[in-house]
């Protein structure tokens, strides 16, 4: 399996004034969210300059339609398609908004390229890329891969029957068995193993040693200095929305899930401590603004919330933080299919894809299962018109619940918890839903807090 060309071997930092400033304009206010947005800091390139680019690592012989090129569009990215003249061929241009400099197109091609060579799950096949925006032609990091013959499952869902949908649903779940059933010993992203010192990987982990014993299989894979990949810093939303990627914060590997709870906690207390509550300047949010106006509070609470990693996270991993890699956006447009057979001919959208503990993966339950849960459907056949179009969300959760025990079945729990204890399991999972809502729904934790004192429930594990 050919490995994708690098273009520009050296990295590009968020450093000085200028490389603020330049990242400041890849984030404007959303005023209908309170939140920030990712934006272009400056006019993508035209499909002229795109196809000039790419025509350097397109087969000789490919000629390439530039009138028939098309552009979609992604929350980090905008998407130059690349179709050959008189034929079905086709290559994806995709170019990076620079929220992340570097790491996140440099952990994308890896662990595509990763899971290419360890499993069977249909990814598309990168051909070359420039992690480097400063030294890139087009002014922004690239990437160019091959296109996948198929359509989103979106546009063809609603006109499946049910048993079509159980027959892609085992399909994915047979391919992100072998996803999960991949092992290792450190949380972070997966990168090429010749930037293992610009990715903070370690070159000894006291991990390792431990991370047999909570799964028969070999875990590492061909990773390590003397591998083709590392594991090195993560690169998550989490990690880089708006401008947590420019606080000072250890950004991994990690070795344990309490390492990377702590992790996240401080990240928080940096950010409601470096709010942009004034209009006008770089980063302002209305979200912002209103945690200004009770910052007093806000900080009381987020005091209280920095001392429960230690309460409710040992020191080593139990068997709830298996360490596994997960794709938190498995929806229906990163599902690719044949629009007659339903056949699953690509997956794709594989940045920030990231090794996780094991409890924090909604289950193992892919995006496109996602759904209420209903014990049973509603009746058919005794219902008026008007009354069963208002059941029609519900026996369509129906059906996503049966889909989702025929994922279960194949997929298995995710993680095995019958030796946890329940409390802990819990708190872990609530602690990272919390965190991902604080800064617009900060009382929520307030709360939940309120409620571990009065319960007393915390469970010490340290």
């Amino acid at each position: 399996m050919a490995t994708p060309l690098r273009i520009s071997p050296v990295r590009t930092e968020l450093r000085g004034n200028g490389a603020v400033s330049d990242h400041a304009r890849c984030w404007r206010h959303n005023e209908e969210s309170g939140f920030l947005d990712p934006v272009w800091p400056s006019d993508p390139p035209d499909n002229s300059a795109v196809l000039e680019v790419a025509r350097a690592y397109l087969p000789s012989n490919y000629d390439a339609d530039i009138d028939k090129m098309s552009i979609s569009h992604g929350a980090f990215h905008r998407l130059y398609h690349i179709p050959e003249r008189d034929s079905s061929r086709s290559y994806l241009m995709r170019l990076a908004i620079p929220v992340e400099p570097f790491y996140k197109t440099e952990s994308e091609v890896a662990t595509m390229t990763y899971l290419r060579e360890q499993t069977s799950i249909p990814i598309p096949a990168v051909v070359a890329w420039s992690s480097n925006a400063a030294n890139s032609v087009l002014g922004f990091e690239w990437i160019l891969m091959e296109t996948v013959d198929g359509v989103t499952l979106e546009s063809v869902w609603d006109r499946m029957e049910f048993e079509d949908k159980k027959t892609l649903t085992k399909a994915i779940a047979s391919h992100m068995s072998q996803f999960l059933n991949l092992r290792f010993t450190l949380l972070g992203n997966i990168y090429f193993a010749d930037k293992w010192n610009e990715v903070s990987y370690p070159l000894y982990s006291s991990s390792r040693s431990s991370q047999p014993a909570l799964s028969p299989r070999e875990p590492d894979v061909d990773i390590g200095k003397n591998g083709k990949f590392v594991i090195g810093r993560m690169v998550s939303t989490e990690f880089f929305r708006d401008k947590r990627a420019l606080l000072c914060t250890d950004r991994g590997p990690y070795e344990t899930a309490k390492e990377l709870a702590v992790t996240k906690v401080k990240l928080l207390g940096q950010r409601i401590r470096h709010l942009s509550h004034m209009p006008g300047t770089d980063y302002y949010c209305e979200v912002d603004e209103e945690l200004y106006q009770r910052k007093t509070e806000v900080l009381q609470v987020f005091d209280k919330l920095e001392q429960v990693p230690a309460q409710i996270f040992s020191d080593s991993d139990g068997p709830e933080d298996l360490k596994v890699l997960w794709h938190a956006d498995l929806s229906m447009l990163n599902i690719l299919v044949d629009p007659t057979t339903f056949e699953v001919r690509g997956i794709v959208d594989w940045e920030s894809v990231s090794i996780v503990p094991a409890w924090d993966v909604s289950d193992g339950i892919p995006r496109f299962l996602w759904g209420a849960e209903v014990e049973e459907p509603p009746p058919l056949g005794s219902l008026s018109e008007e009354d069963e179009a208002r059941k029609v969300d519900i026996r369509n959760d129906w059906d996503l619940c049966r889909l989702r025990k025929a994922y279960t079945e194949i997929v298995g729990p995710i993680p095995d918890t019958t030796s946890v204890a329940e409390n802990t399991l819990r708190h872990k999972i609530k602690l990272s839903s919390l965190l991902a809502i604080f800064e617009d729904l900060w009382t929520r934790t307030k709360y939940w807090l309120e409620d571990m004192d009065a319960e007393k429930e915390f469970v010490f594990v340290g």
